[in-house]
């Protein structure tokens, strides 16, 4: 969950929502293999940090609940960006992460080259940042939603105008990592995949 340097603006980066072009705009993006604690970026290495056995791997990726296991952001400007859960999965097959492609294979798992049916199959089950339902990212421990500021995918250049303007933040939005191959969800979703649709849907999109 990148973060500036005085802790007064906490962005829950949710994978595959857009989150990178918002990273690149508040100037929080950094070098996702080395830890950044000060802008809480890059692959969790420190064993402190490690004891705690979060979902994700990378700082960048921590859920609410995770940051605050370690750091306290309760006064802090928080926000998160949500999308449609079926198009969020669908760019995660279309534009599959190397971590996520890594750690599919440390299990005997290949994902390359799969169908969108086989990939769902595949991936059932298997514990990544990429995979968890957004209200995962977003929940406190009483299933509430607790980042109280919550950008869409969809409508992202005009929601975080709005959020720039009333807190002096730097804009406009750019994109980045944007699917240069975008294919219509219908084409992916055959009956059987919408039976297990419930796997992604976060209940916030």
């Amino acid at each position: 969950m990148p973060c500036t340097p005085d802790r007064r603006l906490l962005f829950i980066h949710i994978p595959k929502t857009g989150g990178t072009s918002v990273e690149q705009v508040l100037g929080l993006f950094g070098e996702w293999q080395v830890e950044d604690q000060t802008r809480l970026f890059g692959l969790v290495e420190s064993p402190q940090l490690l004891a705690h056995g979060w979902g994700s791997a990378f700082l960048q990726h921590l859920s609410w609940m995770e940051i605050l296991q370690q750091w306290d952001f309760r006064q802090a400007l928080c926000f998160a960006v949500v999308r449609n859960p079926w198009a969020r999965f669908a760019s995660v097959y279309t534009n599959t992460d190397p971590h996520l492609l890594q750690t599919a294979r440390a299990g005997g798992l290949e994902l390359q080259g799969l169908s969108f049916e086989a990939f769902v199959d595949a991936t059932e089950g298997l514990q990544h940042a990429h995979l968890r339902p957004q209200r995962d990212y977003l929940c406190d421990a009483t299933g509430a939603v607790a980042v109280p500021q919550l950008l869409r995918t969809e409508t992202l250049s005009n929601d975080y105008a709005v959020l720039a303007a009333a807190h002096g933040l730097p804009g406009p939005l750019p994109w980045h990592n944007r699917s240069a191959a975008p294919r219509r969800l219908e084409q992916l979703y055959t009956r059987r995949i919408r039976i297990a649709k419930h796997r992604h849907i976060g209940g916030v999109a």
